[in-house]
């Protein structure tokens, strides 16, 4: 409606609020974290996984239905040395589904 996403907005509003660099940025990029340069498993790293972990499971969520949803390879966790595969995140994540369910 307004031209920006809500990563967008939220990140300009955490910056407008004080918050430190590294969470308006893990804000700003969760969905595309590709487009920074990332040299270790960080809270911008573990926010894109939280959120493609969280829109494999969800209904269908609103930051969920672009074009193409988030998805993450496993060239980006060895990148970071992120220390597990995607399909190890994605058993741990249903692992904790069942056990809190």
């Amino acid at each position: 409606m307004i031209g920006a996403t809500h990563a967008e907005l939220g990140a300009y509003l955490l910056g407008i609020w004080g918050l430190p660099f590294p969470v308006v940025e893990a804000v700003a990029y969760h969905q595309t974290p590709a487009r920074v340069t990332q040299a270790r498993f960080d809270l911008l790293a573990v926010l894109a996984v939280a959120h493609a972990l969280a829109c494999e499971h969800a209904p269908q969520p609103l930051e969920c239905t672009a074009a193409a949803p988030p998805a993450l390879d496993e060239d980006y966790l060895r990148r970071l040395q992120a220390g597990l595969t995607w399909d190890e995140a994605r058993a741990r994540v249903e692992s904790a589904r069942k056990e809190y369910a």
